[in-house]
């Protein structure tokens, strides 16, 4: 892998307004994009704006399958990631109710299996991509995407989700999946002033409104 001292990995961006997005960042900022997944309708796209990208199908990522360019074989976290990631396998395991069929069911002995094939492989592209940050356009939830997500936060690498509002075109960007209540993680610190002070007035009375809501 490539690895540049300022790279972006995104997870799940599938959404054609994906690439402006992040043509813009390259052009702004000296962050090049790295590693996406997405669907693979979407991969010459991303390859005809980003040449040096490495595009992983969504649905082989979801099933532990890597891309062609990555040979994680053999690859193991160390103890240190072991036990931090290890907190959090419960939430992962849930999350393989959606691989479930009617007729196949997923056993505990597979999901663990599969969670630990998948905090191999991602420790393995994060440790040899070193990216500087971390992109979710919504919030983890497919196991592969929360894996990744917790072995960013072990390693200390930013994380940004997209955060979807009420309102049209207008999304929130947060660090953290813990702060989607956006009326209890920013409204309720009693910052909502200073925010507002710095968002655009339809965002900011939205905000607003929503504190109210929860008080």
């Amino acid at each position: 892998m490539n690895k540049h001292k300022n790279k972006l990995i995104a997870f799940g961006t599938t959404d054609s307004q994906w690439t402006g997005v992040f043509q813009q960042i390259e052009r702004i900022s000296s962050v090049k994009i790295g590693y996406i997944t997405c669907m693979q309708k979407r991969f010459t796209a991303y390859q005809n704006a980003f040449p040096n990208v490495i595009c992983h199908r969504l649905s082989d990522a979801i099933k532990g399958i890597s891309p062609p360019e990555i040979n994680s074989q053999g690859h193991k976290p160390n103890s240190k990631i072991k036990k931090i990631i290890a907190e959090y396998r419960p939430i992962a395991l849930k999350m393989l109710d959606r691989l479930e069929t009617w007729e196949r069911k997923i056993s505990e002995k597979e999901r663990i299996e599969h969670f630990d094939k998948l905090v191999s492989y991602w420790d393995f592209v994060l440790e040899n991509l070193s990216p500087s940050i971390a992109f979710f356009p919504i919030t983890p939830h497919a196991c592969y995407d929360y894996v990744a997500y917790e072995l960013c936060k072990a390693k200390g690498i930013p994380t940004i989700i997209c955060e979807r509002t009420g309102l049209p075109s207008r999304v929130v960007f947060l660090n953290s999946y813990q702060q989607t209540c956006l009326s209890a993680s920013v409204l309720k610190s009693g910052t909502e002033k200073k925010y507002s002070e710095n968002l655009p007035q339809d965002l900011a009375d939205y905000l607003v409104a929503l504190r109210s809501k929860d008080s």
